[in-house]
């Protein structure tokens, strides 16, 4: 009798989400939370031993997934990869790469499917058919600098291999090599090494081939890194050469530019009050350097904030704004027309002296 009951429940909530997908058959989450009650109800059967009903439900699993990124959400990357995990639960490594090579041929960016395949092919047939991805995803022109940084990840991690790392690290910085996202992943990844030479080689090398505005995170991550690995005389070094490359930027603000030297993550050596009072910019990240050539959208010192629907603009409070109003009765004060009290010494100044225009105080 319970079996039963149960067999009826779950088919009345899977009714329910037929119906609604229905209509809402274009969010992907109601796709995914319907076949993970069909997951469960199947894991569930499992364990009171009827293996039978168990497949029964596993498969409809697979087919409901199949339905969702078939149908309206056949771009969508988040279900083609669930899908993908679910297949591969149920050990179909075949039904995994064709799930990842459809949907190579349709997205139009596919470099976090190449991301995903890599690790997927990793997982289930090891570090060769890895790199077989890795190459697919080098040879597509579509593809970013992401699956440089993955591959090189991936080695570092899987094989141990710092050398097969480097090398491409190196392969990506020459396919992107004014890319400043790319080179920081290449500049934190090398400075985790303990090899400084090397470190300091490649920051040289970056700083020659960039243009003066992607240069600036660059010359931040610098000064981190002599920060923690240098000298003072290096950190100066550094600090001297930066104010040379951006000396129009940098002119008149010493103060914030050694608050930057000090500063650690999240912590800084002066109170917000502080920071505001010299208009020191404080990033939302804390994980990201300052970026003075950049307009920076959060900050302490920020104190008009966007006022809803107006697109993201600021706009000035109207409640403390007065009027123009002029006004013909020569009675009137000249504290009521300026919208505040005149001091009594300023007072009996102006009743000595007139208003020119006749408004006696």
């Amino acid at each position: 009798k319970q079996w039963y009951q149960r067999r009826v429940r779950e088919k009345r909530v899977m009714y329910a989400y037929e119906q609604a997908l229905l209509t809402w058959g274009h969010h992907p989450d109601i796709w995914y939370e319907a076949a993970l009650f069909l997951e469960r109800s199947a894991n569930l059967v499992h364990e009171k031993g009827d293996t039978q009903s168990a497949q029964h439900w596993r498969d409809e699993v697979a087919s409901l997934y199949e339905k969702a990124t078939s149908g309206l959400l056949k771009n969508n990357l988040l279900l083609h990869f669930a899908f993908a995990d679910y297949e591969e639960s149920r050990m179909k490594t075949k039904e995994c790469h064709e799930i990842y090579k459809n949907l190579l041929a349709t997205v139009p960016d596919p470099t976090l499917v190449y991301v995903q395949y890599m690790k997927f092919a990793r997982r289930a047939e090891g570090i060769s058919a890895a790199r077989a991805v890795f190459k697919k995803a080098r040879e597509d022109k579509k593809s970013t600098y992401h699956v440089y940084v993955a591959g090189a990840l991936m080695e570092y991690y899987t094989t141990k291999s710092k050398d097969i790392a480097l090398k491409i690290f190196e392969l990506g910085l020459k396919k992107f090599p004014k890319n400043t996202s790319y080179i920081l992943k290449y500049l934190n990844h090398l400075s985790h090494q303990n090899d400084d030479n090397t470190t300091r080689v490649l920051f040289e090398r970056v700083l020659t081939s960039l243009d003066k505005e992607q240069s600036w995170p660059i010359w931040a991550e610098f000064l981190s890194f002599e920060s923690n690995v240098g000298d003072l005389a290096s950190l100066l070094k550094v600090e001297k050469r930066r104010s040379m490359a951006f000396e129009s930027e940098c002119k008149m603000k010493e103060t914030s530019l050694l608050v930057d030297r000090y500063k650690y993550l999240d912590l800084y050596p002066c109170t917000s009050q502080e920071l505001r009072a010299m208009d020191y910019q404080v990033e939302a990240d804390p994980s990201l350097n300052r970026n003075l050539l950049a307009p920076v959208k959060n900050s302490v010192n920020n104190r008009e904030q966007p006022v809803k629907g107006s697109g993201g603009v600021a706009r000035p409070d109207f409640s403390h704004m007065v009027p123009y109003a002029p006004l013909p009765s020569s009675s009137i004060r000249a504290s009521q027309i300026y919208g505040y009290p005149v001091p009594a010494a300023a007072s009996d100044l102006f009743k000595i002296l007139m208003i020119k225009s006749n408004l006696v105080v």
